[in-house]
């Protein structure tokens, strides 16, 4: 198994996340070996978000911190992290969900085992505001799918149970303004089964919190939005070589 014979890179994005990241950052670091890091990216939190960081930091010297300063957003701010992960693996994380202690070696095992390019992985739901959990897990109700025409159709790649080869970057990066192709997750995820191999892993491997300050990426939109969009997205991925 490669678990222990490899080093991984976190991604995280943060913004205004003071509620929620202690419990995201323990969780994380539980399961972190000697060469893992943890890059946080702040895009402008005015809470106390960076104050918590910075407490980690003074006893985690795993942690690599950096203001988002060029391209603000969502999208902006998991790229500033990318450009900054030095291992060979990279996990997608966000702000406030709960990694569950097993997720780094179960992932990394799956990419060993089916020499893939990316992976992705089931998650419970939890819903904050009343304390309780989804029947049904986050790939009962989106499906997983390795076709390119129905992942550009209808994205299920979802960013925090994604991760990657570094190799992906290449392809991946730089990522094309949100305004026209919607989110990185998806962005990433058309890169990797365009160019190699991706993998599904049927374990929940964390708790999804559902709450009212989530930065979801879709919203209502026209058709003609959509459309757009989609056809955006291929002219990229046509451009790349």
């Amino acid at each position: 198994m490669v678990a222990n014979n490899v080093n991984i890179s976190i991604a995280m994005a943060t913004f205004n996340g003071a509620k929620y990241i202690s419990k995201q950052i323990e969780s994380i670091l539980s399961q972190l070996l000697p060469g893992d890091e943890l890059v946080i990216s702040d895009d402008g939190s005015t809470d106390d978000t960076v104050k918590i960081i910075e407490s980690y930091m003074k006893k985690y010297n795993c942690i690599k911190f950096l203001e988002n300063k060029k391209r603000h957003g969502v999208v902006g701010n998991f790229e500033n992290a990318l450009y900054n992960c030095k291992n060979d693996y990279i996990f997608l994380s966000d702000q406030d969900d709960i990694w569950k202690n097993t997720k780094r070696n179960e992932i990394l095992n799956v990419f060993s085992l089916n020499n893939c390019v990316l992976v992705l992985h089931n998650a419970n739901i939890y819903y904050e505001d009343s304390n309780s959990y989804d029947s049904d897990t986050m790939y009962e109700k989106l499906g997983f799918s390795k076709n390119l025409f129905s992942v550009i159709k209808k994205n299920p790649y979802i960013g925090c149970c994604m991760a990657f080869k570094k190799e992906l970057l290449e392809k991946v990066l730089p990522i094309p303004d949100e305004n026209k192709i919607t989110i990185h997750d998806w962005w990433i995820a058309i890169c990797a089964i365009r160019y190699g191999k991706v993998s599904y892993c049927n374990k929940n491997l964390i708790d999804y919190r559902i709450h009212s300050n989530n930065t979801l990426g879709f919203n209502k939109t026209t058709l003609k939005y959509k459309i757009k969009k989609r056809l955006n997205m291929v002219l990229f991925l046509l451009k790349k070589r």
